[in-house]
């Protein structure tokens, strides 16, 4: 997946988390959440690399 990651130790996204809620009704994660998200799914967590933009490659794995 290609996603934006929630900063969990600081404020950073916290406009684009506002943003989402507002626009779609959705909203912007932690990697912990995420992991949380996939582990409900059947999947691990392998990877999560930045891109150098704004986004982060979430690599997972079947379970």
């Amino acid at each position: 997946m290609v996603e934006f990651i929630l900063d969990e130790t600081g404020g950073a996204g916290g406009l684009l988390d506002l943003n989402m809620l507002v626009m779609t009704g959705g909203r912007e994660r932690t990697l912990r959440e995420f992991q949380g998200l996939l582990a409900d799914a059947g999947f691990q967590l392998c990877d999560a690399r930045p891109t150098g933009a704004v986004n982060t490659l979430i690599c997972a794995g079947a379970v």
